[in-house]
């Protein structure tokens, strides 16, 4: 089960790769262009680059569904687009002219086609298999919540033939929504009970019954680890909740983790901290190079904002807070002021849609993600990376760390100005949204890669393109 998704985008990238490599060289081809010299080579590398990265930006390898549909298209006609006209830009910069520019014309047409049919054959190929059944080991808060992820995600083709509990005898409705936000008028589905615990043997082999999840709340007893072990024996998969949050949805199921479990994983992070990695060191010069580089670029920029700013509106340049960073270090973070000077104390911790304090010219530099660029001053200080989860204000981590479970872990590492969480929840407006944003955080700081750390950088650059900021 969890192999399929890796398996079909690892299917997606490796069909890309190819299309490109038989595009490239029937182009050359046609305008009767030398094969295989450095210039070919050249060319190859950087319209793979750009088919992969407009797919990926475009969500081509965000596997929703498998089968051709309205969005795969949508995914591949964006990236034709943005792949030529960035085409035609290094052809421009490379060459001085656009001379030739319909060979890039050709090579991409012919990339879109061969994309369009050889996704629609390998979606057709996947879609032949079987449907695979899976019950779930469960019938309270964790299995709801197992149960709901499995019906709101449209990788797996799944059927639930239902859950064992000794507690709960009845057939279990799953609502839309999440585990901390329930829409009680929106039934995603029914799951029926199948019996209790001690049925799980008789009743997987009867059923025919492929994959069990375990999503209990309570401790397993004995008897029911020993009738696990046995089906593991019979070729049937088995799954543990924590594996299914991480896989479909991306996040770290704090609410069900038991501590033991939960610090078991960290101490093994914490340990890494401490050994030399490639990927840190890696990280932590492409931090400070890309933040020199930025201030430099974007210079003009920070001038120009700084000077409406003070035009616009009172105060000062720059807003300062006390944020907390890597081991629970505070530190002042800096940015540029979008909101007119106020008493803190008559208005709400967070701001929101249509906050009155937030000033026109405000309003833009934060869609536009201007109002983050004096943060790259932190970075050059050490106190924070250009990915990593949200520098949060002490006030509200002194109240976190009490109420949200697990909260100080996501301080193993450093804030950064973009993350994970940022990337895929909208902005926090109070602690449940904290809850659900920590989730993604600690998935982030447990799976922290260079791979990981470019998909951020190409949604955060899509919500930035998109004005999505608040």
């Amino acid at each position: 089960m969890i192999k399929k998704i890796k398996e079909y985008q690892y299917v997606l990238l490796f069909i890309t790769v190819g299309v490109v490599f038989v595009a490239t060289i029937l182009s050359r081809i046609l305008f009767r262009e030398e094969l295989f010299v450095l210039d070919h080579w050249i060319d190859m590398g950087v319209h793979g680059i750009l088919w992969v990265i407009a797919l990926y930006y475009f969500r081509y390898f965000v596997v929703s569904d498998l089968r051709v549909n309205v969005t795969l298209f949508k995914s591949v006609i964006n990236s034709f687009f943005m792949v030529f006209l960035l085409s035609l830009l290094y052809r421009y910069i490379n060459q001085s002219n656009l001379n030739r520019w319909n060979a890039d014309l050709y090579k991409n047409s012919i990339i879109f086609f061969m994309l369009v049919v050889s996704t629609g054959v390998a979606a057709g190929v996947f879609l032949k298999r079987r449907k695979r059944v899976v019950a779930v080991i469960g019938g309270g808060f964790s299995g709801r919540s197992v149960c709901r992820e499995l019906l709101m995600s449209k990788i797996l083709r799944l059927k639930i033939e239902g859950f064992f509990s000794d507690l709960m005898k009845e057939t279990m409705h799953i609502y839309d929504g999440d585990e901390i936000k329930e829409d009680r008028e929106k039934i995603l589905g029914k799951i029926p009970w199948l019996g209790e615990e001690k049925c799980v043997p008789s009743e997987v082999a009867r059923r025919d019954i492929d994959y069990l999840i375990i999503a209990k709340d309570l401790k397993m007893s004995s008897d029911l680890i020993r009738n696990i072990n046995q089906l593991r024996r019979s070729d049937i998969r088995v799954y543990y909740m924590d594996e299914i949050f991480e896989i479909i949805g991306r996040r770290l199921p704090v609410l069900h983790m038991e501590e033991q479990y939960f610090y078991h994983i960290f101490r093994e992070i914490e340990k890494k901290q401490n050994e030399f990695s490639l990927y840190r060191m890696g990280i932590r010069v492409f931090n400070i190079f890309s933040s020199l580089l930025a201030l430099l670029i974007l210079s003009p920029l920070f001038a120009l904002t700084a000077l409406i700013i003070v035009l616009e509106s009172s105060g000062p340049v720059f807003f300062k807070q006390t944020r907390v960073g890597r081991y629970g270090e505070p530190f002042t973070l800096y940015k540029f002021r979008s909101m007119r000077v106020h008493d803190p104390k008559r208005f709400p911790k967070y701001s929101c849609k249509g906050d009155p304090r937030v000033t026109c010219f405000g309003k833009l530099i934060r869609k536009l993600r201007i109002d983050e660029i004096p943060q790259f001053i932190n970075i050059l200080r050490g106190e924070m990376n250009l990915i990593g989860p949200r520098a949060e204000w002490d006030v509200l981590v002194d109240k976190y760390e009490k109420d949200i479970p697990f909260y100080q872990q996501r301080h193993i590492i450093r804030p950064g100005i973009t993350g994970w969480a940022q990337v895929n929840y909208h902005y926090g407006e109070n602690g449940e949204d904290a809850l659900y944003k920590l989730q993604y955080d600690l998935y982030y700081v447990k799976h922290r890669s260079f791979l990981l750390d470019f998909k951020i950088a190409i949604r955060t650059i899509g919500i930035m393109l998109g004005a999505k900021g608040q």
